[in-house]
């Protein structure tokens, strides 16, 4: 039987190399666009999962285990690919510095083309929401909102804020607009926290509250906005 076993196995090989060359690569290619588009080159984010009300507690538990572990590994990947993508913008800008204190024009001028690819984004902006009560159900969803920073609004919590929060002063507190500075803002929807903490920074006063329907976190939009 050992003597048969590497004829077998070379009569394998060369079936499954034949079988490779035969095989058209367009017909992969055509597999590939017709499933990631150029427009879309990552799969999109899965839905959030509904919830039946007449699920079990166990099972409603388990859910919402999933639902937190899920939010934190999204905003991880975005926060490590955020910086990823900060580090390649500042090491570009030296290499068109370099390119322009050496008087070659073009290769600067190309590298900054680059930088503005990678830093603009055409960013579905919406306008300024007062809270993000109307989004409470899009736990894991992010979005961008053009905000003007202000210091009256209501607030409970501290970098994770509920619903309710005025958006406007959640940014100034967090420090991601000043009072009175207009700009984009990031808006991610959380599941809320057992507990939001209280602080005072950036002039103004947030309140404590336990656990809410839901929560939110807020930052400023670091790219560059299409037009």
């Amino acid at each position: 039987m050992r003597s048969l076993t590497v004829p077998v196995l070379c009569l394998l090989l060369v079936s499954a190399v034949g079988l490779a060359q035969e095989f058209p690569a367009t017909f992969l290619s055509r597999v590939s666009l017709r499933e990631y588009p150029a427009s879309q080159p990552c799969p999109p984010t899965p839905p959030k999962l509904e919830v039946p009300r007449d699920l079990p507690a166990e099972a409603k538990g388990l859910v919402a285990n999933f639902q937190t572990e899920a939010d934190a590994i999204r905003k991880k990947a975005e926060d490590d690919i955020r910086v990823k993508s900060d580090q390649l913008t500042t090491a570009l800008k030296v290499i068109q510095d370099q390119y322009t204190r050496d008087a070659k024009l073009d290769e600067a001028v190309a590298v900054r083309d680059l930088i503005r690819k990678l830093t603009a984004v055409n960013l579905p902006v919406h306008p300024y929401p007062g809270s993000l009560t109307p989004f409470r159900d899009r736990i894991g969803e992010t979005f961008f909102f053009e905000v003007t920073g202000r210091t009256t609004g209501s607030i409970w919590g501290t970098e994770v804020y509920t619903c309710d929060t005025d958006l406007a002063t959640a940014a100034v507190h967090i420090g991601a607009l000043k009072d009175g500075e207009t700009g984009i803002v990031q808006v991610t929807i959380v599941a809320s926290p057992t507990e939001h903490k209280a602080k005072s920074q950036n002039g103004i006063n947030s309140h404590a509250w336990g656990s809410y329907p839901a929560s939110y976190t807020v930052q400023r939009w670091a790219g560059t906005r299409t037009r």
